[in-house]
C-alpha cells in the first residue's frame, strides 16, 4: 500500500512538473526579501525578458545599467513594510510594480513618469538609507520642535534615523544592537 501511494505520488509530481513546464520568467532582478522589499538589484541577465521603454533605453544608454531599482507600492513611491502590502505580493512580483532606477554613484534616483519620460532626483538620505542597510525593523514619525518626522530603527545595527518629509536626515541616534531582533 505504501509503494502504490508513492507510485501514484511520483506519477502526480510528474504531471504537474510537465503541465507547468520548467519555463521560468526571468524579471532580471534579485530580489531578498529578507533585507528590503522595497529594493531590488538588477541581476546579470538584467533586463530580463521585458522590453525597455524608450525613456528606459535613453538612460540606460546615457548612464549604463542602475545600481539598484525602487519598487513603487503606491502612487507616491513610499517605503512600505512587508505586512502593509503582503496581499499585493500574493498575487504579483516586484517586477510587476512600477519601479524607478537608482544610480548610486550619480547620486540620483530616476522616476519614469511615462513610457516616453522620466524625471532625475537627487538622492534623499532617506532613500541613502534604504539602499545602505535595506528596510528598518520598526517605523514612526512624530514632531520635533514642531517639525515633523519620520523615525526608521535598525535594531541589529542600534541606529535610529529620524528624517523630515522631504526625506532629509534630521537627527541619527545611537544605540546598543539587538542583534537578535525579529521584527515581526
Amino acid at each position: 500500500m505504501k509503494r502504490a501511494c508513492l507510485m501514484l505520488l511520483l506519477l502526480t509530481a510528474g504531471i504537474v512538473t510537465l503541465s507547468t513546464g520548467c519555463s521560468k520568467v526571468d524579471y532580471g532582478i534579485i530580489w531578498d526579501p529578507d533585507t528590503s522589499i522595497n529594493i531590488v538589484r538588477p541581476s546579470s541577465s538584467w533586463p530580463g525578458e521585458f522590453e525597455l521603454t524608450p525613456a528606459q533605453q535613453r538612460l540606460l544608454e546615457a548612464h549604463g545599467q542602475p545600481s539598484l531599482e525602487r519598487i513603487w507600492y503606491d502612487p507616491a513611491g513610499e517605503v512600505k513594510r512587508y505586512v502593509e502590502v503582503r496581499d499585493q505580493l500574493d498575487v504579483k512580483t516586484p517586477a510587476d510594480f512600477k519601479r524607478s532606477w537608482i544610480y548610486l554613484d550619480l547620486d540620483k534616483e530616476y522616476e519614469f513618469v511615462s513610457p516616453t519620460n522620466y524625471i532625475a532626483h537627487p538622492l534623499t538620505d532617506k532613500i541613502k538609507t534604504l539602499c545602505r542597510y535595506g528596510d528598518p525593523q520598526d517605523f514612526g514619525d512624530g514632531k520635533l520642535q514642531d517639525v515633523p518626522f519620520i523615525e526608521w530603527v535598525y535594531y541589529n545595527r542600534g541606529e535610529r534615523y529620524k528624517f523630515d518629509e522631504n526625506g532629509a536626515l534630521l537627527i541619527k541616534e545611537t544605540f546598543q544592537p539587538l542583534h537578535n531582533f525579529i521584527p515581526y
